[in-house]
């Protein structure tokens, strides 16, 4: 009985002690991780902050009393799209602060020309109207030279006359290995050696073939062109004629710009053969070449990029030619009438296909739109809106917005762009 209490005491103390054991692990864990957390937050913080991340991207850099608000990512989303270059490499925080104050001068002048109703004004309206078909007519362009540019299957003629013109040829698509030669021949051999001994002396081959060579090609400095192997079904003819089967095969025997001794060309001659660079074999199949022969047979040496041009071009006059009235009232049209009538031609069309703006496209038309309103707000001024009475109005426009420009968050995102 005594012994049975004395290790129930034990299990007692030793559960204990684990509780207590786990209870200090648990309190460690703890520790650690809350001082991780502050450690984190004590050295990235200032990072971050540095980064440009103190103020969020809805933080305004600029304001006025008029309700205008310009935001970090408004004013960041403007640069990438009208000057990538002031916020890539060297920051040009001057630079920067110039293109603010235009984005600010640029939003005085929209809200001017919207309290005057120009945005509802007739020639605004007509510039949106063909801002936006100008856009479609340029998307379906690029759309009917993408659609146009694989040549259309070929025809039975016109893949007997690629084959045909494949085998009359065939040396440029499949020939063995050949090499480029220079020799000297001569008919006696005193001579030959004579030649050979000043070649080994270290005199100019084209020099010595040209005094001592009795070929024809002795004026050129013993150029001979390129050959093929023995043996192949290729001759072995040089740029001066059929070049005995001795010489060729020593000639492939040489290293590249490496000379050969006195060679017996069983032909009456004696030569000395010189090893140029060398070209390897071709083995181009038909089926390789076809699209391209069959491409020369169509157009001839026209680049791939007229002929989709002119693929397109026949495809629009088309359109134009299926569209209402278009060729009865050419002949009553001015120049820029007739525009206008080919931009809504091809607009209509680009309807017709479900084709609509993308995102940067978009992007476009908002900027071109700014900037007629802007110019028909400037038109009305004294003296057509010249350059003093402009910047005199513009200074005013300023003065009456109360414009502010928060230079915390200014200066928080250049710090931003210098470390990005």
């Amino acid at each position: 009985m005594k012994n049975n209490r004395k290790d129930e005491s034990k299990m007692i103390v030793i559960a204990n002690g684990s509780s207590s054991v786990k209870g200090v692990i648990g309190s460690l864990v703890f520790l650690m991780t809350l001082l991780t957390i502050s450690l984190t937050f004590l050295f990235e913080w200032p990072v971050q902050a540095a980064r440009g991340f103190r103020f969020p991207g809805h933080a305004l850099l600029a304001r006025t009393d008029g309700g205008i608000k310009i935001t970090r990512d408004d004013f960041l989303d403007r640069l990438r799209k009208i000057a990538p270059e002031v916020i890539s490499g060297e920051v040009d925080e001057n630079m920067i602060r110039r293109h603010l104050q235009l984005y600010l001068d640029e939003m005085l002048l929209l809200k001017e020309a919207r309290n005057k109703g120009l945005h509802m004004s007739e020639s605004f309206i007509s510039f949106q109207t063909e801002f936006r078909r100008k856009l479609l007519a340029g998307k379906l362009l690029r759309t009917l030279d993408r659609e146009l540019f694989n040549e259309p299957p070929a025809r039975e003629d016109e893949l007997n006359r690629a084959r045909t013109q494949y085998e009359f040829n065939i040396n440029r698509y499949q020939r063995p290995m050949m090499t480029r030669i220079s020799f000297i021949m001569t008919p006696i051999r005193d001579q030959a050696d004579k030649a050979l001994e000043r070649l080994r002396r270290g005199e100019d081959f084209g020099t010595v073939a040209r005094e001592c060579s009795k070929a024809s090609n002795a004026v050129k400095g013993g150029e001979g062109g390129y050959i093929y192997p023995v043996g192949s079904q290729f001759r072995g003819f040089s740029g001066n004629g059929p070049v005995p089967d001795a010489v060729r095969a020593r000639a492939f025997s040489l290293e590249t710009g490496e000379t050969s001794g006195l060679i017996d060309g069983n032909d009456g001659g004696w030569y000395i053969v010189r090893r140029g660079d060398t070209r390897p074999a071709l083995d181009v199949s038909f089926d390789q070449v076809r699209d391209l022969l069959i491409y020369k047979i169509r157009h001839g040496q026209k680049a791939p990029k007229l002929v989709r041009m002119e693929r397109v071009s026949e495809k629009v006059r088309e359109i134009i030619a299926d569209a209402e009235g278009y060729w009865e009232e050419q002949s009553s049209m001015t120049i820029d009438n007739r525009d206008q009538r080919i931009v809504r031609a091809l607009a209509a069309e680009a309807e017709k296909r479900g084709i609509s703006a993308n995102e940067e496209e978009s992007s476009r038309y908002v900027t071109a739109a700014t900037n007629y309103l802007c110019a028909l707000l400037l038109r009305e001024l004294p003296g057509n809106g010249d350059a003093e009475n402009a910047r005199k109005f513009l200074e005013n426009l300023r003065k009456n917005s109360g414009f502010t420009i928060d230079e915390s968050v200014v200066e928080d995102f250049l710090k931003g762009l210098r470390i990005h």
